[in-house]
């Protein structure tokens, strides 16, 4: 039996530069190469006597060759001709620069010959035609090619073959262990015919047949898994009671300088409910960007130390840990709660003593990045776990935070200002009760969106240098590193340009993710703190970290970038009380491009905006990278696939209700497999 497992070097004819080529598409296994899915289909017609070809068509034909050929030179261009023929006229195929076609193909036999038609008078040519051995089975029948998308140095042809030797090896011995329930309970056809009928089809309807159940597929085996996640977590653990009925927890909502918004009560009454009912709390905590996360996870942190416990609040860079740090001690100053702060970067003796008060359990509240999950990092009572933009984590370094109570499982309240349309949360958080904060506490102003053509970027950054000179800072966004091209500014041009020219004298500073983290994080760190007044960027700096005094974002070739990228991005600024703008710089013509950055002008709503760009992109495409966390769906698509959706929720439910048996079992080891594989973030 075909093991889709195996290296794709295994198939004949793969070596060391075809599969180099391949990995580029992210094919590393035969199975990786038969989910590299069409993104088009060709459609191939039938062959057709030659006297029935009209001019201008794609036409095939079945014809035999003539044993003799010509060819035309010229400065820069070799023509070479040879004359086909079938039972009812002749045509001339015409090659350009290709003058191996003269002896390439034995006379007097049949071809499928498919090209352009073009007449001349009574003579028909047929230009820089594909030929193929005629095979009736095939050739008399129109049919669909796949088209896949490529990288350089790969051709359609390459795929196709790769994929119809991987396709022949399937049918012969391959049985899918999803099989069972989504052909029989569900009426879907095999997972070996779906492939085959995906890459290769007979006709439109076989495509649909194929898409659902390769959708299916994929909506099921992240459905199992995650319910199952779910299932173990509140079976079999306790969690320790916080209650969040405490002086000391009043004192600090009532010391608030602003009243909590409505969303903003509701969720910490969700999670005050969690921390007190016995259970382990596993919540998400989604707000868009200034909706006011921050405090409801301190307000968490005191009710956890007013009982008696530890916290821990982990986040991706140093700076961000430095910030809410500072954040959390104004909001602690006046409480006994004790602080404690441990990053890699701190000198080994700072560690060693921050390490030792939490051991002690002297300190209440920990925040820190990775530098926590360390093993000689022990806890004396932890009870409550905080991550913060958790898309930056990896599965098994949430899972190092949780083993590191001893006796029980911590709370664990994830915390992530990335708006999911809720049809996707359901997807992606199936593991997590979700609290939403739709709202902005009173006094945020919002940011003023304007879109401009290229034909004003001379305005826009003298606009930037008076705005600097005058004491505010500003970001200007790239999409790429360096080597723009066809009118794409990449950040290190830019940089140079900029330099020069309109910031001639202002503090500049060019960040972007090759640079090593320590290098960063000092950029940053010296933008934070004003010495860097314009920081010319790529999109490293969507979540970052808080700079009141940053009142413009621009963004160049914004066309090229997501809805919910562009208003994270634009979230970088309005954090102080100055006004705040977000430019974005395009020239596309493109209906549907300009439709997309328009929505961005009129909403401030981030979950409105990321409805409308998983409806336009779809959710691969969704935040631009893996780094966020979301489903990399090969196929399926939360909006456009609600009836896949809701046969795969029912299928899930199905499998975890009988889990206990052996059959089931198997599966739901194969779905959390597959969605690890697809979820999980590099460590």
């Amino acid at each position: 039996m075909i093991r889709l497992s195996e290296s794709i070097t295994s198939l004949k004819g793969v070596g060391p530069k075809k599969s180099f080529l391949l990995h580029r598409l992210d094919i590393f296994t035969l199975e990786d190469a038969l989910n590299h899915f069409p993104r088009d289909y060709e459609e191939i017609k039938a062959v057709k006597p030659i006297e029935a070809v009209a001019d201008g068509e794609m036409a095939s034909v079945c014809a035999v060759f003539a044993d003799s050929s010509r060819k035309k030179r010229t400065k820069d261009l070799v023509v070479t001709y040879v004359k086909a023929c079938d039972d009812t006229g002749q045509a001339e195929c015409v090659w350009f620069n290709q003058p191996y076609r003269a002896s390439l193909y034995k006379p007097d036999v049949p071809y499928f010959i498919r090209g352009k038609a073009v007449r001349k008078g009574k003579s028909l040519q047929l230009q820089n035609p594909s030929i193929e051995a005629f095979d009736p089975k095939i050739h008399k029948l129109d049919r669909l090619l796949p088209v896949y998308p490529l990288t350089r140095g790969l051709t359609q042809n390459d795929l196709r073959n790769l994929v119809h030797g991987i396709l022949s090896s399937v049918e012969s011995g391959y049985s899918d262990p999803f099989d069972k329930l989504a052909v029989e309970e569900y009426g879907l056809i095999s997972k070996a015919n779906a492939y085959k009928l995906i890459h290769f089809p007979d006709s439109i309807n076989s495509v649909h047949m194929a898409r659902k159940r390769l959708i299916f597929d994929e909506f099921f085996a992240m459905l199992v898994s995650i319910g199952y996640q779910r299932k173990v977590i509140r079976s079999g653990f306790i969690g320790k009671r916080i209650s969040a009925d405490h002086s000391l927890v009043a004192d600090f909502l009532n010391g608030l300088p602003f009243k909590l918004t409505v969303s903003q009560q509701k969720a910490l009454a969700d999670i005050f409910a969690d921390l007190s009912g016995g259970k382990i709390m596993n919540r998400l905590i989604q707000g868009d960007v200034g909706s006011g996360k921050t405090v409801i996870a301190a307000a968490a942190m005191c009710a956890a130390a007013a009982s008696g416990h530890q916290s821990a609040m982990m986040v991706p860079t140093e700076i961000l840990a430095r910030q809410h740090m500072r954040t959390m001690s104004r909001m602690f100053d006046k409480t006994d709660i004790r602080l404690s702060l441990l990053t890699g970067r701190m000198s080994n003796a700072d560690k060693a003593l921050v390490k030792r008060s939490i051991a002690e359990g002297t300190t209440n509240i920990v925040i820190g990045t990775h530098a926590i999950l360390q093993r000689d990092v022990v806890f004396k009572d932890l009870a409550l776990v905080i991550t913060d933009e958790q898309h930056r984590f990896g599965v098994m370094q949430r899972m190092l935070l949780r083993s590191k109570s001893e006796n029980t499982m911590p709370h664990f309240l994830v915390m992530s200002a990335t708006p999911i349309p809720r049809t996707l949360a359901q997807i992606m958080h199936g593991d997590l009760d979700v609290s939403i904060l739709d709202g902005k506490p009173p006094g945020r102003v919002p940011v003023k969106t304007h879109l401009i053509t290229s034909s004003l970027r001379d305005r826009l950054y003298n606009f930037i240098r008076n705005r600097a000179l005058a004491g505010e800072q500003a970001y200007i966004v790239c999409q790429q590193i360096e080597n723009g091209s066809d009118g794409i500014k990449s950040a290190e041009e830019l940089y140079a340009e900029l330099v020069k020219t309109h910031l001639k004298g202002i503090e500049t500073g060019l960040i972007h993710g090759r640079l090593k983290p320590e290098e960063k994080e000092e950029i940053m760190e010296a933008f934070v703190n004003g010495r860097i007044r314009v920081l010319v960027a790529t999109t490293v700096i969507e979540v970052g970290v808080n700079v009141p005094n940053a009142t413009i974002i621009a963004i160049e070739n914004a066309e090229r970038f997501g809805l919910a990228q562009l208003h994270q991005l634009r979230g970088r600024v309005g954090r102080g009380d100055k006004p705040s703008y977000c430019i974005l710089i395009s020239d596309a013509r493109d209906e549907m491009a300009k439709d997309r950055l328009m929505a961005l002008v009129k909403s401030n709503d981030g979950f409105e905006l990321a409805e409308k760009d998983l409806l336009l992109r779809g959710p691969g495409d969704l935040y631009g990278t893996r780094q966020h966390g979301l489903p990399q769906f090969a196929i399926a698509h939360p909006l456009m696939d609600k009836d896949m959706l809701g046969c795969a929720q029912g299928a899930a439910k199905l499998v975890l209700d009988r889990a206990d048996q052996a059959d089931y079992k198997k599966i739901i080891e194969i779905c959390l497999e597959k969605y690890n594989k697809l979820a999980a973030l590099p460590d």
